[in-house]
């Protein structure tokens, strides 16, 4: 958007991210808020495989219209290549993520391994009465 404009309706890039951030929001939210039941799940799967297909859309989006904005910084040719030490920072963040997110499932994991065996013992201490 330019400065003065709340929202450019013109702009393909900046209404397909929009599109596909407030129908995450929707899902993401709506799911939660409501009752689990087949038509709401139906309802919710179709949402989803529509942002499922937005996904590209907004891709392509991106290397299409470069109207307003520049081309994209990552990715191939001379257009779209980083510097080489931008490139270490991106890698070692990615790497850093990842081993946070894996440590963050294995802990996770080991948690509810501890409650199910809480439970298992809790059981059999009530059931020995």
């Amino acid at each position: 958007a330019e400065w003065g404009t709340p929202w450019d309706w013109t702009d393909v890039r900046l209404n397909t991210f929009g599109l596909l951030t407030l129908l995450s929001i929707y899902v993401v939210l709506g799911r939660g808020s409501q009752p689990d039941g087949v038509e709401t799940r139906d309802t919710f799967a179709a949402f989803g495989l529509y942002g499922f297909v937005l996904v590209p859309v907004t891709y392509i989006a991106t290397r299409i219209w470069t109207i307003r904005h520049p081309g994209p910084v990552v990715g191939t040719g001379d257009d779209g290549s980083i510097n080489g030490d931008m490139s270490l920072v991106l890698l070692l963040g990615a790497i850093s993520f990842t081993v946070f997110i894996v440590g963050h499932i294995m802990a996770s994991m080991r948690l509810t391994a501890l409650e199910q065996r809480l439970e298992r013992l809790q059981t059999s201490t009530d059931g020995g009465e």
